[in-house]
């Protein structure tokens, strides 16, 4: 009977040490899960090379497209709209950037949210921004005060020109209740260029333990000095105030532009290969020629591209890796194309300006002595519709239609699986690869036909339009391809008449 007693209060210890241990397991992992949890937004927004959103392509099994959750109107356009955490709810908000269609230069940014109390999204917040060129409007997403918030940050051109960067900060609603307000923190409309300069933040931030330095916005302002033959630049630091709830104008200087285009350029080749790509990024034209442009794309979360733009064709190489000469002032980067892995080139960029760049493109093979000029070879100056070094609109960004299976036309048919595609039109049979991305709000579909030996033949751009309607037995799929070319600032339509397909899907649960 002792015996069995002892074995009793044994196994009962047993027990309370097991459930003890696995307390503080549960309780462990949930700290890890509490201080993982700062570390996420970072992925939404790139600190290492621009600070800017992360757009990713939507997987195949996923709706085709953003809608957008209210009704705006009739009156507007909306030109930009992303699905996005900003109060890390449960329910995603959505921001939308729409213009009036009677006065394009018009715009408002909304926050869409869902009101949990009437079980609907509303409108929780909108501005109005005028005299803005609708086409160089950029959104982003960072936390530039170091409250672990997002501030909502504008960006484009006015209609003379300039930069004009806003920043909009939640704060309490004045009108109460809960729901998201934000307000404008900063507005900056500069003859010049406008920085938001990256500090380092401690990593009780990054645990989310406490707030983070907050990063100062600098303008360049080129003036001319009377009697002063060499041009000069008014330097001025915006730095955050919480008392103000704003940014506040603490330090300007005049100092001679050569001397700023100098430290610049110093900085950025004593710094690392990111600081590179960050000087690049955005779009550059050749000095001798309004058809050739080159776009760099990169930073966290979005691919490292080099894209070549001519009259009417498009090439994407991936950056793969680089190598720089602070004594040349050159990057040697080896890259890819996008479709076609096996076709490699070097391409070599020396700085001669903070505008300027001499561009050599050649086959990325270490035997070739080859001298032949190609195509993108010259110099480059950067056109001006993005701030330096960040907040650049992508040249070409991903959009949300995906193309699957077969779809028949008129007089022919596609077939699209993965980026191939297979085009038959009466006994032809031709086959390729495609790429789908967005150029300035039009969604462009580039058709590319290769023979048997990988080398591409022909190219065709076309502006891609689609709709869907589900039905209770099918889906059906409607594409029409206008087709024409890229120029500098948009597509250009050929005159030729649209073509039209369609797709149908039986829904195999009615069939």
């Amino acid at each position: 009977m002792s015996c069995l007693k002892n074995i009793s209060v044994f196994v009962f210890v047993l027990i309370s040490v097991v459930l003890t241990i696995s307390c503080n397991k549960n309780n462990t992992n949930e700290n890890a899960i509490r201080s993982e949890h700062p570390k996420v937004l970072s992925r939404i927004v790139s600190n290492n090379n621009g600070n800017r959103e992360s757009l990713q392509p939507n997987p195949r099994n996923q709706v085709p497209a953003i809608r957008p959750k209210i009704n705006i109107g009739n009156n507007y356009q909306i030109i930009y709209i992303r699905n996005i955490n900003l109060s890390l709810g449960i329910e995603e908000e959505q921001v939308i950037v729409a213009v009036d269609r009677e006065n394009r230069h018009n715009l408002k940014i909304m926050v869409i949210e869902f009101d949990s109390v009437r079980n609907r999204y509303i409108s929780a917040w909108e501005t109005e921004i005028r005299n803005i060129n609708y086409r160089s409007v950029s959104i982003s997403y960072m936390d530039v005060v170091g409250d672990h918030g997002f501030e909502i940050i504008f960006h484009a051109l006015s209609l003379d020109n300039k930069q004009v960067l806003n920043i909009f900060r939640r704060t309490h609603s004045p009108f109460g209740g809960i729901n998201l307000f934000y307000e404008s923190i900063l507005n900056l409309e500069v003859n010049g260029e406008i920085e938001i300069q990256e500090v380092a933040r401690s990593q009780a931030y990054h645990l989310g333990q406490r707030s983070g330095a907050s990063f100062p916005v600098i303008t360049f302002e080129n003036i001319n000095t009377d009697g002063d033959p060499q041009p000069s630049v008014l330097r001025t630091t915006y730095m955050w105030n919480y008392q103000a709830n704003r940014y506040l104008n603490v330090f300007q200087e005049v100092i001679p532009a050569r001397i700023i285009e100098e430290q610049k350029i110093s900085q950025m080749l004593f710094n690392n290969t990111e600081s590179f790509q960050a000087f690049l990024e955005g779009k550059w034209q050749n000095v001798n020629s309004s058809n050739l442009i080159i776009s760099f794309a990169g930073g966290n979360n979005i691919r490292n591209e080099i894209i070549f733009y001519t009259s009417d064709t498009m090439e994407v190489l991936m950056w793969q890796n680089a190598a720089y000469s602070q004594l040349h002032r050159t990057i040697n980067i080896h890259a890819r194309n996008d479709q076609i892995h096996f076709i490699t080139k070097r391409v070599t960029i020396r700085i001669e300006n903070m505008n300027r760049i001499r561009v050599d493109v050649r086959k990325n093979d270490p035997r070739s002595r080859s001298t032949v000029s190609h195509t993108m070879d010259g110099f480059y100056t950067r056109i001006p519709n993005n701030m330096l070094p960040l907040h650049s609109a992508r040249h070409s960004t991903p959009v949300n239609i995906v193309l699957n299976g077969e779809f028949l036309g008129a007089n022919s048919s596609i077939i699209f699986e993965d980026h191939n595609f297979t085009f038959r039109s009466g006994n032809t049979t031709r086959r390729g690869i495609f790429s789908i991305y967005n150029f300035n709000n039009d969604e462009i579909l580039e058709l590319r036909f290769i023979d048997e030996n990988f080398q591409i033949r022909e190219r065709r751009i076309y502006r891609i339009d689609m709709n869907q309607q589900i039905l209770e037995n099918s889906i059906i799929n409607n594409i029409t391809l206008t087709r024409g070319a890229i120029t500098i600032n948009s597509f250009s339509p050929s005159g030729d008449d649209p073509i039209r397909y369609v797709q149908t899907i039986l829904n195999k649960d009615n069939t």
